[in-house]
């Protein structure tokens, strides 16, 4: 078995302050931070008092019974350490024990109940996976103890409903057509709904779009509110236009947008502009938010283009006609441990570097800051182990790699 360490440096610093309570001198914040109530700010330039080792334990790919298409949408882990990878050309999601072996294949490829066209995003919660389909807008839920299919539920908005969203008229004017995007599942079994538009036909319906957070009761199949949250969305996307026709581009590094996490009590919300974390409770009310200073790696084009190696001239010809910012954003991913502690990735000078920091989630104490290859996607960090989304170089398929978490 291949072992890989990875030194880390855990750093364990005590709370400096509520924001209200130091002056402005000793930190400079900026005004997002200064408009809030119940914000901790933390000191810039902290020093590291330990060390984590990363060792790499379980590959999960492909066997002998079983090829694997592209990851789609997220992976999800239960608490028996079972893995679940959604498979985008066969529209199923691979189930794998805890082991690496092979257990099942959870749905179909269809358009009935349990069968999906594009799965978008998986979640578990309890004994129970529930897979969101971005195309027939709607979330099946299947049994983990026998992996049978349960039920589905419809989730598409229309005028005609007796509670429309306030968003609807003017997304339909801006002609867009908001869907389910992303969710999470409540402590009380309600989920909690992502709804935006994905799609790009115009530049001049990309600007105002945002995430809407509606509250869905899957019992009664109705949904209990429209107007949860709204944050800004940008979907990181560089459009270009030129003789040769509109190149689009989603994800892009060097954009801002929002990330979310879910603890199962609390939403947390990171714009990435600045490092900046909020804390929302389950029906959407302002709690507490966290600030560290934002690392400001400078940005320049050839750095911008570094992270798209051998890519086609309509990539290289839109980013450099893009306006590019003069740093990078402050973080990039988010993610949260089943111990409530908040992952962010940060950019550093070498662009095939992500400086991970790992956050207390009541305060953003920092605990850990990590150097780690951005080809090294992470997707999960749970019961002690980090799960990473890896594409192997000479295959080119993708393949989930579990490694155990050791904190000296």
């Amino acid at each position: 078995m291949r072992i890989e360490r990875w030194s880390v440096l855990l750093l364990f610093i005590p709370l400096l302050a509520i924001f209200g309570c130091t002056s402005e001198q000793e930190i400079e914040v900026p005004k997002a931070v200064k408009s809030l109530e119940n914000v901790t700010v933390h000191p810039p330039d902290t020093e590291p008092a330990g060390e984590i080792l990363l060792e790499e334990e379980i590959t999960y790919e492909d066997i002998e019974e079983v090829t694997r298409g592209r990851i789609s949408g997220n992976v999800a882990v239960d608490s028996r350490g079972r893995v679940y990878i959604p498979d985008f050309q066969a529209k199923v999601v691979h189930a794998y024990n805890a082991d690496g072996s092979y257990l099942d294949s959870i749905g179909r490829e269809g358009k009935g109940p349990g069968e999906f066209q594009m799965i978008r995003t998986i979640r578990v919660a309890d004994d129970t996976l529930h897979v969101l389909d971005y195309t027939f807008q709607k979330i099946s839920v299947f049994d983990l103890q026998t992996m049978k299919h349960i039920h589905d539920m419809q989730l598409s908005i229309s005028e005609d409903m007796h509670q429309s969203p306030p968003w609807l008229d003017w997304t339909r004017k801006k002609k867009l057509n908001y869907k389910p995007l992303d969710f999470y599942v409540r402590s009380d079994g309600n989920y909690l709904i992502f709804f935006g538009d994905m799609a790009i036909s115009s530049v001049d319906n990309v600007s105002g779009r945002t995430y809407e957070v509606s509250l869905y009761d899957p019992i009664e199949k109705v949904y209990l509110k429209h107007d949860l949250l709204s944050f800004a969305w940008t979907g990181q996307t560089l459009i270009d236009q030129s003789r040769k026709g509109m190149t689009v581009m989603f994800r892009v590094p060097h954009k801002r947008g929002s990330r979310f996490a879910y603890t199962g009590s609390e939403l947390i919300h990171g714009w990435t502009e600045e490092i900046l974390i909020k804390i929302y409770d389950e029906e959407g009310e302002y709690k507490r938010a966290f600030y560290h200073r934002d690392p400001d790696i400078p940005l320049a084009v050839e750095d911008a283009l570094a992270h798209y190696k051998d890519s086609g001239e309509n990539v290289v010809r839109a980013i450099r006609n893009d306006t590019l910012p003069e740093t990078w954003p402050a973080f990039d991913a988010l993610k949260l441990d089943d111990e409530g502690r908040v992952w962010i990735s940060t950019f550093t000078r070498d662009p095939h570097t992500s400086q991970w920091w790992v956050l207390d989630g009541a305060d953003g104490t920092l605990l850990a800051r990590f150097d780690w290859p951005r080809k090294k996607q992470i997707e999960q960090v749970k019961n002690g182990k980090l799960y990473t989304r890896e594409t192997d170089e000479e295959t080119g398929l993708q393949k989930i790699i579990r490694y155990d978490i050791k904190i000296k």
